[in-house]
């Protein structure tokens, strides 16, 4: 299971200390984490298709809006063909899952669609967990152990992670980055006095201004819609600065590749996370 939520269910917990189990053993291992998997055999799922095609109206528990990220069943099969005996998976995990995130009454209300079914749901807050067990288990083929299990699961939301590098990789980097464009700098600001030069410092002190409200924009008011555009805007100023930096010294601009490099892979995982909610 997908296990990035803070706060696991003992049936999440229990998917994960397995792989933590598995971990230890002698040969390599590769983990493909999913969410609900669409198909026959996957317990989410077919509780998903008794309750549509027996429910006309449906009062249910609010956990029917935690979002979850299905994977058809072709798909994972996919995956799992995929990494066979394939070095670069070894000792990996993956998160796999379908390209749409969407709440539980979402795929509910889909599945009906498709099964070309009107069906009326409304969720209310007073359903508790052994209510909402009872429910599932009463209405679908599930037993009350597993109805009781997957109800405590879909309180957390599974969905995967974007592709992150590690934590202990940002300071090294950044370093690395801040030195590169510091001797950049210094390199515009000891040429020959000109417009070009002007300019140039003018789009470096405003992508320096942009780099830095990204950082509020996304980490502190979270909003990754709108640091998504920004970053758009900053990647823009920092190619323009760059060729101008090129105009005034060759090497103070390419001394600024890399720091680009760097913040278009940060716009790829912006956009991602912006995709994924």
């Amino acid at each position: 299971g997908i296990v990035n939520d803070k706060h696991l269910s003992k049936h999440l917990r229990s998917r994960k200390a397995v792989e933590e189990i598995l971990t230890t053993s002698s040969f390599h291992l590769t983990t493909l984490r999913a969410g609900i998997i669409v198909g026959s055999g996957s317990a989410s799922f077919e509780i998903m298709r008794d309750l549509v095609e027996k429910l006309p109206v449906m009062i249910a528990p609010k956990w029917l809006n935690t979002r979850a990220q299905p994977i058809v069943i072709r798909n994972v099969i996919q995956y799992l063909i995929g990494i066979l005996l394939r070095r670069s998976t070894y000792d990996q995990s993956y998160d796999i899952g379908g390209p749409e995130v969407m709440t539980y009454k979402e795929m509910l209300e889909i599945f009906g669609q498709v099964r070309g079914l009107n069906r009326f749901i409304m969720t209310v807050p007073v359903l508790t967990p052994k209510l909402s067990s009872y429910w599932l288990y009463f209405i679908t083929s599930t037993s009350y152990n597993l109805a009781s299990s997957l109800v405590d699961s879909m309180m957390v939301e599974v969905v995967c992670k974007p592709f992150n590098p590690p934590d202990w990789v940002f300071a090294p980097v950044w370093t690395i980055l801040y030195s590169l464009m510091g001797v950049s700098l210094y390199l515009v600001i000891q040429a020959t006095n000109s417009h070009l030069r002007t300019r140039a410092l003018v789009l470096f002190t405003i992508q320096l201004i942009l780099n830095l409200s990204w950082s509020f924009i996304f980490f502190h008011f979270r909003q990754p819609g709108l640091a998504f555009l920004e970053i758009l805007v900053l990647v823009g100023i920092t190619i323009w600065m760059i060729e101008l930096f090129r105009q005034v010294r060759p090497l103070a601009a390419w001394l600024q590749i890399p720091y680009l490099v760097w913040i278009i892979f940060a716009a790829l995982l912006n956009g991602s996370i912006f995709y994924l909610n």
